[in-house]
């Protein structure tokens, strides 16, 4: 498995189709994965639910999965099923009581359980003096969208979509796949997650751009 990354000003379209940059972004990458270069861009067929896949046999047995967000942008190539989800928590001016009250309403109990608990937990380090109210949201806003991407990951992993229902599954403990959270470090707002297959987790890491 191997993830790139690209942080740019923006992207003007959601879809890879229509989206120059993200083309480039993508058939540079998968030439670094393959390591020989392209004679074209791939040709894509997609899933009922819209997963993309490879339709050519040269690429058969190679999965991949692709997401961006406000000025960033992650890819993964592996050899089985992968899903992929960034988001700019910059993008989302909320604070920590929305947030909160979207994961009551969107997450399993225990993933709401965990949010809630950085809010208990930052609340009383703020008042033992050892912290500020916007490090008590920092940790909530953390917890959230680390549950958040892990869901949209876990969702284009199976290829369901949104079909499957944010609390038909649980993204903390033991389950069918397993996950991989991380911040960017040239933006410690994006957060990064990954949902792969038991047995295959090792990631490489590549920055372009």
């Amino acid at each position: 498995m191997r993830i790139y990354q690209l942080s740019s000003s923006g992207f003007a379209s959601a879809r890879l189709s229509d989206n120059a940059e993200l083309r480039r972004f993508f058939a540079d990458s998968l030439a670094d994965y393959r390591g020989a270069p392209l004679s074209g861009f791939p040709a894509l067929r997609y899933g009922p639910h819209g997963k993309p896949y490879f339709s050519e046999a040269a690429f058969s047995g190679l999965f991949f999965s692709l997401s961006h967000t406000m000025g960033f942008a992650a890819l993964v190539f592996a050899e089985s099923e992968v899903g992929i989800d960034a988001e700019n928590m910059a993008a989302h001016a909320w604070d920590d009581e929305r947030l909160l009250k979207i994961a009551r309403r969107c997450f399993r109990e225990g993933e709401f359980a965990y949010v809630r608990a950085a809010a208990g937990s930052a609340s009383a380090v703020t008042a033992a003096g050892r912290g500020t109210p916007q490090e008590q949201q920092a940790g909530v806003r953390k917890r959230f969208f680390e549950i958040w991407t892990r869901k949209e990951a876990f969702m284009k992993f199976t290829g369901n979509g949104f079909s499957e229902g944010f609390q038909s599954f649980s993204v903390l403990g033991p389950g069918r796949a397993r996950f991989d959270t991380r911040f960017a470090e040239e933006d410690p707002e994006v957060v990064v997650s990954v949902c792969a297959e038991e047995g295959e987790f090792e990631c490489e890491r590549r920055r372009e751009g």
